[in-house]
């Protein structure tokens, strides 16, 4: 990461690596996935013997509606999606359905309860030729196959149930078409009892939500941000350069909270212990090649958010700095300073853009993370959308403004 800051590195490195030394990741499974086959048919009940793991393409060849029973009788649900019946009902809220949760947010999600799987069937609460089929649903999920499969808006329950409730039913549909089984039967992967099994709402929403913030900062915003940096000390604009370099350093001191995984509370089915906690923070890192944990003394206070506050205050100080930036400098041709001012204003709006979504996400904040007082959803759309509006527009700065004030 560009500026970690050492101490910061080697302190949460030596964490991860304690982590990954005490679950031991992945290596249970590599072990016993050498008599898979012979497992799967001992784990199975008979009347489950028939369902075994193939390569099914993603899609689904139908049209129409399909009926799925629930607690309440039979609903019909698009017989061409994977999401099912407690989705289809979410849809019918009658609120504005343009604004939808971020794809990067729902990849995230599928990188987090791939490692709940992992971690729940090594402690043997999944069996794994299940966890298989839901990892092999997960990283459809991971790699985007699967984002025509979420149809809700962003204005939703604060807690994000509704949200949370479609990435279970998809991951069980996928998961379901993927082992030979009838999409909508909850046979044999139950949204619930199994993509959900050992997790809570507050934490796997929150732990999704660090895990994109980490994502974005350092792929969007950081290396754009540090290419503007540069160009603004080719330009000889040292001291602007200065104070982009140190709103860096704190969005970079402000990531190393989100590296903390949250477990909260109020889980489906037997909680989670620590240890699985830890495995699944040690997944996680596996699949993301990033340093995240299960902080020191458990999950953290499953009420809070003040990490991603942090982050986006960070983030919001950027767009103070780079307000400095949109005054024009220097002589241009009549075409260069036409096109410069455009820019300039256009990276204004954008700066005090992302202060105004700032404000959503504190006043967000404050309300905490638990039952009717969380506003998670509105918080995930403004931080993301925050970070991925300043990264772009650093792109489009630099390739203007550095050049005419030369």
């Amino acid at each position: 990461m560009i500026g970690l800051s050492i101490v910061r590195f080697e302190k949460t490195r030596a964490v991860w690596e304690d982590d990954n030394r005490r679950a031991s990741w992945g290596r249970p499974l590599i072990r016993r996935r050498l008599s898979w086959r012979a497992e799967n048919a001992a784990e199975r009940p008979d009347h489950l013997s028939d369902y075994v793991l193939r390569d099914v393409p993603v899609g689904i060849a139908a049209t129409g509606m399909r009926r799925e029973t629930h607690a309440g009788g039979s609903s019909s649900v698009r017989a061409d999606r994977y999401w099912g019946v407690s989705t289809q009902r979410s849809m019918k809220t009658g609120f504005p359905a343009a604004e939808r949760l971020p794809e990067r947010f729902l990849r995230c999600y599928g990188i987090a309860k791939k490692a709940a799987a992992a971690a729940n069937g090594q402690a043997g609460r999944l069996p794994l030729w299940k966890v298989d089929a839901l990892s092999r649903a997960a990283d459809d999920l991971i790699a985007g196959r699967l984002a025509d499969h979420f149809p809700l808006t962003v204005w939703q329950s604060g807690s994000g149930r509704e949200t949370d409730t479609n990435v279970n039913e998809v991951l069980a549909n996928r998961a379901i078409q993927l082992l030979g089984g009838t999409i909508g039967s909850g046979v044999p992967i139950d949204p619930i009892k199994d993509v959900n099994t050992g997790q809570s709402l507050a934490g796997i929403f929150t732990t999704s939500l660090h895990i994109a913030t980490v994502i974005e900062l350092e792929e969007t915003l950081v290396p754009s941000a540090t290419t503007l940096v540069r160009a603004l000390d080719r330009a000889a604009m040292s001291s602007l350069a200065q104070r982009l370099r140190s709103s860096l350093a704190r969005i970079d001191e402000a990531e190393g909270g989100l590296h903390d995984i949250v477990t909260g509370d109020d889980h489906d089915g037997l909680a989670m212990s620590e240890r699985d906690w830890r495995t699944m923070a040690a997944g996680i890192a596996h699949e993301t090649g990033r340093p995240f944990v299960l902080p020191q003394g458990g999950g953290g206070d499953s009420g809070s958010l003040d990490a991603v506050v942090a982050a986006m205050a960070a983030v919001r100080g950027l767009a103070v700095a780079l307000l400095d930036i949109t005054e024009p400098h220097g002589r241009a041709g009549p075409d260069r300073v036409s096109a410069s001012r455009a820019s300039l204003e256009a990276m204004s709006m954008v700066c005090i853009n992302v202060m105004g979504l700032d404000l959503t996400v504190a006043i967000a904040g404050s309300r905490g993370n638990r039952g009717p007082r969380a506003l998670r959803p509105i918080i995930v759309l403004s931080v993301l959308n925050a970070i991925r509006t300043v990264g772009q527009a650093c792109v489009a700065i630099r390739r203007i403004i550095a050049p005419a004030r030369r």
